[in-house]
């Protein structure tokens, strides 16, 4: 499942890239807040993408794992479960 995703990111001093943080998604109709918990890998794609290996804990304390991919271009993100 792909979708659009608000995301907070902080810039590192530097470094170029955003660091993701947190970020807004939409669930059964709730929009939820997700922290990020680690940034386990960091991929470039060409020069417009740039794709996020994260992961966050789930409300019962499991770890999960997705991808967060940042489109520089378009200045949008969208997340991949």
């Amino acid at each position: 499942m792909k979708q659009m995703v608000d995301v907070l990111v902080a810039f590192d001093i530097g470094r170029r890239d955003p660091r993701p943080i947190k970020f807004k998604f939409i669930e059964s109709g709730k929009k939820l807040t997700v922290n990020v918990y680690s940034e386990l890998s960091r991929e470039y794609i060409g020069m417009n993408r740039i794709d996020y290996e994260c992961n966050s804990l789930s409300s019962r304390g499991n770890l999960i794992v997705y991808k967060l991919s940042y489109y520089r271009n378009e200045g949008r993100w969208e997340i991949e479960m």
